[in-house]
């Protein structure tokens, strides 16, 4: 999907030289899986805007529902985080959210959660910190990480 609201198809070796993009493979750990539904798509292709506000609604009120937070905020600050992973490229830095508590609380329930909300979300529990920065630039992913401390 483009900003135009066009909808390309991406083969294993395609040049998708109108938006400017050349892609020699597909990386292998990338979902083929269709990100939107198809009623999603044809709605967003024949031009139906999306509210900000009411994103954020059904975003915070997602987290609210699954995943239970001691501060006031909190669902407010993820809610909002997430809807970033979709345009972080837009700014010139992006922060990280670190989940902290202990065994039990949460922590792996809101990344598998976020993981279904995030944009291009890859969850790993073992990762290399030259893979970290591979993996974000080659795919523009939301990575999660669970057990980073080990980093």
């Amino acid at each position: 999907m483009t900003n135009d609201r066009q909808q390309l198809r991406v083969d294993d070796v395609n040049v998708l030289e109108d938006c400017g993009v050349i892609l020699k493979r597909v990386p292998k750990f990338v979902d083929p899986t269709p990100r939107w539904l198809s009623s999603h798509r044809a709605r967003f292709l024949a031009g139906e805007d999306v509210e900000p506000a009411k994103v954020f609604e059904s975003v915070r009120n997602i987290y609210e529902r699954y995943i239970e937070f001691e501060e006031d905020g909190s669902t407010d600050t993820l809610a909002l985080w997430t809807m970033g992973t979709y345009l972080y490229r837009v700014f010139e830095s992006f922060p990280y959210i670190a989940l902290v508590g202990l065994k039990g609380s949460g922590k792996t329930k809101t990344l598998s959660l976020a993981g279904r909300l995030c944009f291009n979300a890859i969850s790993s529990a073992s990762i290399t910190l030259a893979s970290v920065f591979r993996t974000i630039e080659l795919t523009a992913c939301a990575l999660l990480l669970d057990e980073a401390e080990r980093l």
